[in-house]
């Protein structure tokens, strides 16, 4: 497995991203190691059979008709998008998200949503950063390395932030687990405790205001 991971890598180095392409694609082929600086926002763990959308549910960790329970997931429920069915997730604007799929297929879609409004559609293989064709990459085998495991798109230096994504797939099934997206970094941090430190001075400092007038 890991001569695979290995050999999927360098195929990933040799094949340039689609055309405007604006994120940096990594994909661990057959793995599921949360990258560093990241959590876990949904890992799809309510209650099985649920609808969260049109054609998306959250799936049993069983494998049938509607979805296959994902090879190198936590082995817990997942989401599955069936054919014509799409399920959007937003989110504040991150440099980085990760997912677990699983049986990757030419008919799975992925739709970035960036700060500004832009997108990027990426299909099939391209999912993985690969471009299509490429072999044992959309053929949607639910066990082996090539079309199991998780993917890290990250933000170009420069590049807008993703604020949003949407799966969709035109036949059954696209399936998802364990998504996250990266920490805002001390200085983010910092920023938001400051914007927020400074509302509640302004909000107390107008409430002292409309005492003064009063009294």
């Amino acid at each position: 497995m890991r001569k695979f991971a290995i050999c999927a890598a360098a195929i990933l180095a040799a094949n340039a991203m689609p055309a405007g392409a604006t994120v940096s694609i990594d994909f661990q082929a057959g793995g599921n190691v949360l990258p560093g600086g990241t959590a876990i926002i949904d890992n799809f763990n309510g209650v099985a059979g649920t609808i969260l959308a049109p054609g998306a549910m959250i799936h049993a960790a069983t494998s049938d008709g509607n979805g296959a329970l994902p090879a190198f997931g936590d082995g817990t429920n997942f989401l599955s998008v069936l054919g014509g069915g799409s399920y959007s997730i937003a989110f504040g604007a991150t440099s980085a998200v990760s997912f677990v799929l699983g049986s990757l297929d030419t008919y799975n879609s992925v739709l970035l949503s960036f700060v500004g409004g832009t997108t990027q559609l990426l299909t099939g293989a391209q999912i993985k950063g690969f471009l299509n064709p490429t072999p044992l990459t959309n053929s949607g085998d639910q066990v082996i390395p090539a079309t199991n495991g998780r993917v890290t798109y990250t933000v170009n230096s420069g590049d807008p932030l993703i604020n949003g994504i949407t799966f969709a797939s035109e036949a059954n099934s696209f399936e998802i687990d364990d998504f996250a997206t990266a920490v805002p970094e001390p200085a983010t941090w910092a920023m938001l405790l400051l914007g927020f430190g400074t509302i509640g001075y302004s909000m107390r400092r107008r409430r002292a205001m409309v005492t003064d007038r009063k009294s």
